[in-house]
């Protein structure tokens, strides 16, 4: 038998299932609206449910489920939300009150926050649980550049590091005004190819020479020239044990989400047992049952 992680909704208590898979409210007369000629009971509830975001609504009662499995500290998720308010509310000041009400009050909103944090949470379980095929499809490096837009400036860069400056000292003696810093580099980084096939093979250190990207500019007679950028490279660390947090907050955007919930939900076995339930999710998600 498998395990079965149970779906609960918010005012709703499901009983079992039918012999057309369609789930069974508990008390499904029970009225919980009522007014001149209206009766809105507990199956009209879970009725329009499915009707309507009965997939958002699982997707984040599942979400802080699986999390809480995987051993997610959902004291320092709190925490986190809290300051995230705190922070809002020092920088809108006289505005706060309206922007909640924007969205649709505070308490809904730090729902919808306390979600996508603890989403965040279990993107990194995933990248935890698939490092190795991470590693495989992205080559993370952890390096910084500076451009320059001569041969001689990029060269004098590295010849001071080599001489014993570090990478700041260096920026300082060229009069660089903004010093770049440590960034994690992917395979499928937006940056020019030709940087990308420097990161793919260096050391750790700073170039020997300086690596070349041509930039193709068309002026307003649609004449095409070619300029010269050089940079200076210092690959900082090829190890993600190094920068493990900086990686998974990197690849963590190009994650498809559906593939985090695919992954959990096998590995949970989830099973639904309401077959328009079911046609709603699996139609997201492969990984329900």
């Amino acid at each position: 038998m498998k395990k079965v992680l149970a779906l609960l909704c918010a005012l709703v208590l499901l009983a079992g299932c039918s012999s057309d898979a369609k789930t069974l409210v508990s008390d499904p007369d029970t009225v919980i609206i009522s007014g001149d000629g209206i009766t809105y009971t507990k199956q009209d509830l879970f009725d329009d449910l499915k009707k309507n975001d009965i997939s958002g609504v699982l997707r984040a009662d599942l979400t802080e489920r699986i999390a809480s499995f995987e051993g997610v500290d959902m004291t320092e998720i709190e925490t986190d939300v809290s300051s995230y308010f705190e922070e809002l509310r020092t920088q809108y000041a006289d505005s706060y009150e309206t922007m909640m009400d924007y969205y649709g009050g505070e308490e809904s909103f730090r729902d919808t926050i306390r979600s996508s944090y603890t989403l965040d949470a279990l993107v990194r379980k995933y990248c935890d649980y698939n490092i190795d095929e991470l590693l495989t499809d992205y080559s993370p490096v952890l390096a910084r550049m500076q451009s320059f837009s001569t041969q001689e400036e990029a060269q004098a860069f590295i010849d001071n590091v080599n001489g014993g400056m570090t990478f700041d000292e260096a920026c300082e003696a060229a009069g660089v005004e903004t010093i770049p810093t440590e960034t994690v580099y992917l395979s499928t980084s937006d940056i020019d190819s030709a940087l990308i096939d420097y990161l793919s093979t260096s050391e750790v250190g700073i170039s020997e020479y300086p690596v070349v990207v041509l930039n193709d500019n068309t002026d307003d007679d649609g004449e095409v020239t070619t300029t010269e950028t050089y940079y200076a490279i210092e690959t900082v660390s090829r190890d993600v044990e190094e920068f493990k947090d900086q990686f998974y907050s990197t690849v963590g955007s190009k994650i498809d989400t559906t593939d985090v919930f695919n992954y959990f939900f096998n590995k949970y076995n989830v099973e639904v047992f309401d077959q328009d339930v079911y046609e709603t999710l699996s139609s997201e998600y492969e990984g329900i049952y």
